[in-house]
């Protein structure tokens, strides 16, 4: 499992969907072998990207014979634990107002989709 978790790993440029399925970074770890990638259709905040990811291979680490689906499985529970213990993400340090965002909102953790094999 490769997780590749900077901003639009899952997506070439617009310009350049043909329709031809996953291209560039994905495309080749695949080529490469890997048999699972963990990539994301839009940008992502760090903290919560890093929040998500730990959860996910915390839950794989449990999963007792790796049972069938269990890296899709690890990945939507990590995504429930966003959902129930959400955090607040400040949203301008130099703004006085400290205006936030509570990061159970689909932005946080609806941009990771799993490519390949899910098991």
């Amino acid at each position: 499992l490769v997780v590749l978790s900077a901003c639009n790993t899952g997506r070439d440029g617009a310009e350049s969907d043909r329709g031809e399925g996953f291209t560039g970074l994905t495309r080749s770890f695949m080529y490469a072998g890997a048999d699972a990638l963990a990539v994301t259709l839009w940008p992502v905040e760090s903290s919560s990207a890093k929040r998500l990811t730990e959860e996910a291979y915390r839950s794989l680490a449990m999963a007792e014979d790796l049972e069938s689906g269990a890296r899709a499985l690890a990945f939507a529970r990590a995504k429930r634990a966003m959902l129930a213990r959400p955090h607040r993400i400040v949203l301008d340090p130099l703004d006085s107002e400290g205006g936030s965002i509570s990061t159970d909102h689909p932005f946080f953790w609806a941009p990771f989709i799993l490519v390949g094999d899910g098991q």
